[in-house]
């Protein structure tokens, strides 16, 4: 039997990358700034392979609602895929409602 009454309000922290044309095209400004509209915390940055790597925390309604919008990104940008390494539930924001812009890896 499924369970069809998933709570969305559970807090989660989602780790992700993202691949195509997402440097130089303002991509982290962007999702940072999506983020952080929806109220969740987190961080992002560039890789030198020239991905986008996120973690994103907060209710797991607002963080399903924000996919769609990173795979659309900003108008110069063309996301090929996005790759998600964990999702999992947590206790508590590690990010204090923050969501910050690191240094490229």
């Amino acid at each position: 039997m499924t369970n069809t009454n998933q709570n969305y309000d559970n807090l989660v922290k989602l780790h992700l990358f993202v691949y195509g044309k997402v440097q130089k095209v303002s991509y982290r400004g962007y999702a940072a700034g999506q983020a952080a509209t929806f109220g969740l915390s987190g961080w992002i940055r560039n890789r030198h392979n020239g991905s986008v790597e996120m973690v994103i925390v907060g209710p797991l309604g607002r963080v399903i609602r924000l996919l769609p919008i990173l795979w659309q990104g900003p108008p110069l940008s063309e996301v090929n895929y996005i790759k998600i390494i964990a999702l999992k539930e947590v206790k508590a924001d590690d990010f204090e409602g923050k969501f910050k812009k690191k240094e490229t890896i």
